[in-house]
């Protein structure tokens, strides 16, 4: 099936399709959902976050991660107001290969541009607020004796500490969307609305990834994304998806699932499906011309042994920030053995049906 940087593409664009599809079904819904306005929110300094419940079970050696099944691709849920962000026991690991990740690429996994500054430092914030209110036994804050910018009127974050990683964040002094990044385990994704009205990707912390380079898509606007790379995304799509995004309240944050069959379970650029990530050529799909690898890295055979594929999943949830009115994108990955999945009751049928709604283009 597609690989990596064709993979997000589909999925920013039909992820976003599919919510505007089911924006008019979502407030229909009763008391667990929100009515759609004429003049949503769409910034406010007086806009308060609701205050997480404290998850006192939470055990970074012990929770498992959560038993995601997603088979469609309309599966479109209100976000409610503990699960921005969740942990599990494989945060240490995901620390770690962020870690290692930012240590070997550096500013090429992890960027802001200027217009962005804003959003990016409230996003390190608000993610801090709500992890250390959600998680109150894995971080440590310290706050400002000096402000009242912090959530409620306390003072906003200056440090904040994961002591059983061993990780000490400044807030003062480090990379804003560095520090957001490395308190979770999700990748982050900053849409600035343009004088034009168009959002553009404007920072991106990707240290996870699975097949994502920052440098051919930070500075584009959705339609730069997506035109003559998403199958029918100018007549199906475009409209759908500027006009979702226009609505979107800060009070009305989503979550959705997506699903994809993987021949390797890297969380990083995927050297066997798409050769050496330096030589990787957008436009032509594959190692460019003049690279090292050009002419010599061969594409991995079919697979029929099911022990070698896996079963990848993202939670991706889109928020509106309220000072700046920008966009958030994180995304969790979660990867398993696709074996270790098909003893779970109705998994084999749901899944079959799945590979058999694939067009040609998305099951090569």
């Amino acid at each position: 099936m597609l690989e990596s940087t064709t993979l997000f593409f589909l999925f920013v664009a039909c992820a976003i399709a599919t919510l505007a599809l089911g924006w008019k079904n979502l407030h229909k819904r009763g008391k667990n959902t929100y009515k759609v306005v004429e003049k949503p929110t769409t910034r406010s300094d007086k806009w308060q976050y609701p205050e997480p419940s404290p998850d006192l079970t939470f055990d970074m050696k012990q929770t498992p991660p959560p038993s995601f099944r997603a088979f469609s691709t309309i599966e479109i849920k209100k976000l409610d107001k503990d699960s921005w962000i969740l942990l599990d026991n494989e945060f240490p690991r995901y620390h770690r290969a962020k870690v290692a990740r930012l240590a070997d690429r550096g500013d090429k996994v992890v960027s802001t541009l200027p217009h962005a500054r804003e959003a990016v430092r409230e996003l390190c914030q608000d993610l801090s607020e709500f992890l250390s209110r959600r998680y109150p036994q894995v971080y440590n804050l310290t706050r400002s004796t000096t402000d009242q910018d912090g959530w409620y009127g306390e003072g906003s974050i200056t440090k904040i500490e994961i002591p059983s990683l061993g990780a000490s964040y400044d807030l003062t002094k480090e990379d804003p969307l560095t520090v957001a990044g490395l308190i979770q385990p999700c990748d982050l994704n900053i849409l600035v609305k343009q004088e034009d009205g168009q959002y553009q990707l404007s920072a991106m912390m990707i240290a996870i990834g699975g097949g994502q380079r920052l440098k051919d898509k930070l500075g584009k606007c959705l339609d730069g994304l997506h035109l003559g790379r998403v199958p029918h995304y100018t007549e199906q799509l475009q409209n759908p998806l500027n006009r979702f995004l226009a609505k979107l309240k800060v009070e009305g944050p989503i979550a959705r699932n997506t699903t994809a069959i993987s021949i390797h379970d890297e969380l990083h650029w995927p050297t066997i499906t798409m050769g050496p990530e330096d030589d990787w050529d957008l436009a032509i799909g594959g190692p460019g011309i003049g690279t090292p690898s050009y002419g010599k890295f061969k594409p991995p055979a079919p697979i029929n042994n099911i022990s070698q594929l896996f079963f990848r999943q993202e939670r991706q949830t889109l928020r509106r920030l309220p000072k700046s009115g920008a966009l958030v994108w994180a995304v969790h990955t979660y990867i398993l053995p696709l074996a270790s999945i098909l003893d779970e009751p109705g998994i084999p049928g749901r899944l079959a049906s799945l590979i058999r709604s694939w067009d040609d283009e998305t099951a090569e």
